[in-house]
């Protein structure tokens, strides 16, 4: 019995010793293996570099907001429509906010460098990421005098104070092609005077109340842009125009898209979906043996 015992720890020894001298040589070779290639000096481990990401692909997913500030000629800026449309950068979108003198157009995401220099070019874009935005937040905003005289619908008309407030909601989501953005515009008016008051706790009281044909829902795919910029108006000719030219009043866009924050510009602002990490990956095919 006890020289089983005896040769059973013997056996355990040999075998640990095998195996501490197995493990020597294994990092022996693996060494001499990495530095055969380069005598002398130590082999060095390669890494491949990642794979660099585009700038769109690396923006939050959902809506950028874009602002551009553009000479505030409306001479210069109707003709910069008229050749945007022309070479085929934009198409007009049909909406009921044109009544409130705002142009919507629906431009191609790639030539938007080529759109704002013919536009006059702007003097810097500032960029806000929205991401998906589900509820309203403020594009453009201005305060209104008691009395201010507004072009509406055709027709002047005399607002009370208030803000008038160009508001949006948007988001992307995908489809069964590729992908598409829901875009909601809406033009509303905050009072500044409380009508009534109220200890009632249930009792919800809207404070923005949206304007007539101030609404408007579109979709954008993939590689769509849209603008909103305030509808040009062109004074007529005074050589070729006999009578006087009477002055209008500003149209709504025009009171939100001109003079904020730099005196001499009109604003422009340019929504951009992003579709990056919800489009699904280009399918490979696969090689038939």
């Amino acid at each position: 019995m006890i020289h089983r015992r005896r040769f059973t720890r013997v056996t355990i020894e040999l075998i640990r010793c095998i195996a501490v001298v197995c493990a020597c040589g294994a990092l022996s070779a693996l060494g001499c293996a990495r530095n055969a290639g380069r005598p002398g000096r130590r082999a060095e481990i390669t890494r491949t570099a990642p794979t660099p990401r585009t700038e769109r692909a690396s923006a939050t997913l959902g809506l950028e907001l874009v602002r551009w500030f553009i000479p505030l000629d409306p001479k210069s800026r109707a003709d910069g429509i008229e050749r945007i449309i022309a070479a085929g950068f934009a198409s007009r979108i049909d909406s009921p906010l044109s009544s409130s003198g705002i142009t919507l157009l629906c431009a191609r995401t790639d030539r938007l460098p080529q759109i704002v220099d013919e536009l006059g070019k702007s003097l810097a874009a500032r960029r806000t990421v929205l991401g998906q935005a589900d509820s309203f937040s403020d594009l453009a905003a201005v305060q209104l005098a008691e009395g201010t005289v507004l072009m509406a619908g055709g027709r002047p008309q005399r607002v009370s104070e208030g803000l008038l407030r160009l508001s949006m909601r948007g988001w992307c989501f995908p489809t069964v092609d590729a992908a598409s953005a829901r875009i909601e515009l809406r033009l509303g008016k905050t009072s500044n005077r409380v009508a009534s008051v109220s200890i009632d706790p249930s009792e919800i009281r809207e404070r923005v109340r949206e304007l007539p044909d101030g609404t408007a829902v579109l979709e954008l795919a993939a590689g769509e842009s849209l603008l909103l910029l305030e509808t040009p108006v062109v004074a007529p000719d005074a050589e070729t125009d006999k009578g006087p030219a009477e002055i209008a009043p500003p149209s709504r866009g025009a009171v939100l898209f001109r003079g904020e924050p730099f005196a001499d510009r009109a604003l422009v602002l340019v929504i951009e979906p992003g579709f990056a990490d919800i489009l699904p990956p280009s399918a490979t095919p696969s090689s038939v043996p």
